[in-house]
Parts: C-alpha cells; sequence; structure tokens
C-alpha cells in the first residue's frame, strides 16, 4: 500500500499499514506511484484530478469530498 503525508507523519502512516510513505512535500505520488487498483482521495482539487494517472483499468477512486469525475 502507498500512502501520501507529510515528512512529520511518516512513522505514523507506516504504523498504520503503508509500504510505501511518500513525503508530499518533496515529491508528486505520480512519479513513484502507478496501476494501482484503488485510491482513497482525501484532498480533491488537483490532487484528486491527478489520481486519475495512477489507476490502472478497471480501478476505483473513491472521495471525501465530491463525487470524482474522470479525467
Amino acid at each position: 500500500m502507498f500512502a501520501t503525508c507529510g515528512a512529520a507523519d511518516s512513522e505514523l502512516v507506516r504504523s498504520l499499514g503503508a509500504a510505501v510513505v511518500i513525503d508530499y512535500q518533496h515529491e508528486r505520488f505520480e512519479d513513484r506511484v502507478e496501476r494501482v487498483d484503488l485510491v482513497f482521495d482525501l484532498i480533491g482539487g488537483e490532487t484528486q484530478a491527478r489520481s486519475w494517472r495512477v489507476l490502472k483499468a478497471g480501478g476505483t477512486l473513491v472521495s471525501t469530498l465530491k463525487q470524482p469525475i474522470p479525467a
């Protein structure tokens, strides 16, 4: 499982089960992640738009903010 967070929260996120933690302040998740089955979006906006690029065919994007609109 991949997860994004700030550096201060990386150990917590690893303890919750993330195998790969990406510091969103220093790198773009789509540079390290591709072809995933599920994206769970808590941010929306540009981040949600970029999330479509990492989904594999048939993958699902779930948002806590609004109905995702495929890019």
